[in-house]
């Protein structure tokens, strides 16, 4: 499997808080990556959602979130801001890749500040029944344009 995040052992407690925003990812021997998403570390917020799309050499192809299973949110660093008491989100969910029901996605998502040039992401997508069929491993990376932006929790 494909490790996603880094956390040391200092910086892992977890947080509360929600993560908003979207972008592109390139990575040439890979693949075009564009997602949005709204995800909340605590799972009870209904408007979670992650959405998926990427081109690679097989084509065109979207991951779309319909269930956002597990969570967890930390500080690492000191990103400025976020005024967050986190920034930086490891989660996963199960949903529809290319209109198919059975897929699972891990990923996470880092608020490195403003402007938003260094935030982070990656992600998984595989088959949750097989997954060794992975249809997408894209490894946390800077993203191209775009913001990830970490907030305090609505609660």
């Amino acid at each position: 499997m494909l490790t996603l995040a880094k956390c040391l052992p200092s910086t892992c407690n977890p947080g509360t808080g929600r993560f908003t925003g979207g972008g592109k990812q390139v990575v040439v021997s890979i693949a075009t990556v564009t997602k949005g998403f709204e995800v909340d570390c605590d799972l009870h917020q209904p408007s979670n959602n992650l959405e998926i799309n990427w081109m690679d050499a097989s084509g065109s192809h979207h991951f779309h979130m319909e269930t956002f299973d597990s969570a967890v949110c930390t500080l690492n660093g000191n990103p400025v801001p976020p005024k967050a008491p986190v920034n930086t989100i490891v989660a996963s969910g199960t949903g529809k890749f290319d209109g198919a029901l059975g897929f699972t996605v891990q990923f996470t998502l880092i608020d490195n500040g403003e402007p938003g040039k260094n935030d982070q992401a990656g992600f998984m997508i595989f088959e949750t029944a097989n997954p060794s069929n992975v249809v997408l491993a894209f490894p946390v990376m800077t993203v191209t344009t775009g913001n990830i932006q970490a907030h305090v929790d609505q609660k």
